[in-house]
């Protein structure tokens, strides 16, 4: 089981051992507060945000961190969530600045590039919390403008970068 802390280290129980190991991230991750993780169970890696310094990747079977770089700079930006999808898109949900996506594969292969969803590209908002995938079509919440929904198709159309916009349907308070 893994535990992120607001003081910005992440700590694993071990059901083996039944004891607490604790992840060196400090010098990657100077107290800022852990928003979220998730595990590539393909590659054995954590991926995990934190608010103001960006994702990190944590090689479990090497117990090393890796700072995600590519084009983008996640650095600035509060990162809220983190959701992989089944293509191993990595898609970086943010305060204030949309969704970046990007292929975990090819960040461990130091050949990512981004695609960034927002207001521009057809999000209701760039105030994103989460994202699910139900029924096909991605749920995205918004901090300010309720729910977006995009068909899995038009998402992986944009990702690919065959189209520049996407059509959403949202839900918000006003239009149910």
């Amino acid at each position: 089981m893994w535990m992120g802390h607001w003081a910005g280290s992440i700590t694993r129980w071990s059901y083996n051992t039944g004891e607490f190991e604790n992840v060196k991230i400090e010098r990657f991750n100077e107290f800022q507060t852990i928003t979220d993780f998730i595990e590539d169970t393909v590659n054995r890696n954590l991926v995990f945000s934190s608010n103001g310094t960006g994702v990190f990747l944590y090689h479990i079977d090497k117990n090393e961190v890796t700072k995600i770089e590519y084009s983008e700079s996640l650095e600035s930006k509060f990162v809220v969530s983190l959701f992989l999808d089944k293509n191993r898109d990595l898609w970086v949900c943010t305060e204030n600045d949309g969704i970046y996506i990007f292929n975990l594969d090819q960040v461990a292969s130091n050949k990512a590039s981004s695609r960034h969803l927002n207001a521009a590209a057809g999000l209701s908002s760039d105030k994103v919390i989460d994202v699910i995938n139900y029924n096909n079509k991605y749920w995205i919440g918004t901090l300010d403008k309720g729910v977006d929904v995009i068909p899995i198709e038009t998402t992986e159309e944009f990702v690919s970068g065959k189209i520049e916009k996407v059509s959403v349907v949202n839900y918000n308070e006003q239009n149910e």
